[in-house]
């Protein structure tokens, strides 16, 4: 399902913590070269309002953002997913 990016919480910079890695960024960029859809990324929205939380995909995520795209495709992941495969809330990605 395809959800405005407007409506997902992102990752967080922070200082010391994990960044985007060039490797991992260099796949993704020669996808959207060759016109290829993305692979979905997890999202949780929960009943605390309207956005919804990045679970993992960070990558996928930044790149769509600086592309400028309007869309990306998501995964809804239901609250007990989000807690044991994602770590959420305390472990988000």
């Amino acid at each position: 399902m395809l959800v405005p990016v407007a409506e997902i919480r992102g990752p967080a910079i922070r200082p010391g913590g994990r960044g985007l890695v060039l490797e991992r960024l260099r796949p993704i960029l020669a996808a959207i070269a060759r016109d290829e859809a993305l692979p979905p990324v997890p999202i949780y929205r929960g009943p605390e309002g309207p956005q919804a939380v990045l679970l993992d995909g960070a990558h996928r995520f930044s790149v769509s953002v600086a592309f400028g795209f309007q869309e990306i495709p998501c995964l809804h992941v239901e609250r007990q997913d989000a807690e044991v495969l994602y770590g959420y809330p305390d472990g988000q990605r």
